[in-house]
């Protein structure tokens, strides 16, 4: 089994700000909540795992909010978020899949999705999601999956 980690929307956007600078974490109108502190845990817990997987409707949802940088940071974040996309393992999962799950109503599809891939063991990946959505950290925890909460394990 190789130990992947997946990372949910905000999470990611967190690691392409804070390792384009630390400094933009505090202003970046998407991660003005979180710490160096937290950021730096966040390294060390993405680096205890083999690869990071993504998948296409959380790099979306990123590319969106990652839009959102002010001038002059915005060519670096957006320059950042590109290697980081060329050095993951993406994988996907069909969207109509995802809303069959129940979770779809209440969590919406990128949820759904994270979920459908936290309980599949795909070609000997065990994921583990680290994610800043209390939603998330209930269902993934509650179901028995791999699961680090932002929030209370590495932002205290």
């Amino acid at each position: 089994m190789i130990d992947v980690v997946i990372l949910d929307t905000n999470v990611l956007v967190l690691l392409i700000v804070g390792s384009t600078s630390i400094d933009l974490i505090s202003t970046h109108k998407r991660t003005r909540s979180c710490t160096a502190h937290g950021f730096r845990k966040l390294q060390e817990a993405v680096a205890l795992f083999d690869d990071i997987v993504v998948v296409p409707h959380i790099l979306a949802e990123a590319s969106n909010l990652l839009g959102d940088t002010a001038r002059p940071w915005k060519r670096a974040v957006q320059t950042n978020f590109l290697r980081f996309i060329n050095e993951t393992l993406e994988l996907y999962y069909p969207s109509k899949s995802g809303a069959q799950r129940h979770e779809f109503v209440h969590l919406g599809l990128t949820d759904a999705v994270l979920i459908s891939f936290g309980i599949m063991q795909l070609d000997g990946l065990k994921p583990t999601l680290i994610t800043a959505d209390n939603d998330l950290v209930n269902v993934f925890s509650s179901a028995g999956l791999s699961v680090i909460d932002y929030h209370s394990d590495l932002e205290p």
